[in-house]
């Protein structure tokens, strides 16, 4: 790193540059993928209170009346 030159040749223009270093993407604030990130961070300090039980989603199974299906072999 130290044997590096301060500046360079520019590609397009063939001017001499300066050269700069910068952070690479560190993180896309607008990505799902950071919007996730940051909402796992925020739970775990502080989760989101519930006021109620959630309801079941699923609708109960059919029962059957009839009583022939009694007799029937069980799973």
């Amino acid at each position: 790193m130290s044997t590096v030159p301060t500046t360079s040749v520019c590609p397009v223009c063939a001017l001499p540059t300066r050269r700069v270093f910068t952070a690479p993407a560190l993180g896309h604030g607008g990505s799902a993928a950071m919007r996730a990130i940051d909402a796992t961070k925020q739970t775990a300090d502080s989760p989101s209170v519930v006021s109620a039980v959630p309801r079941d989603r699923k609708p109960p199974r059919p029962v059957s009346r009839d009583p022939r299906h009694s007799r029937l072999p069980r799973p």
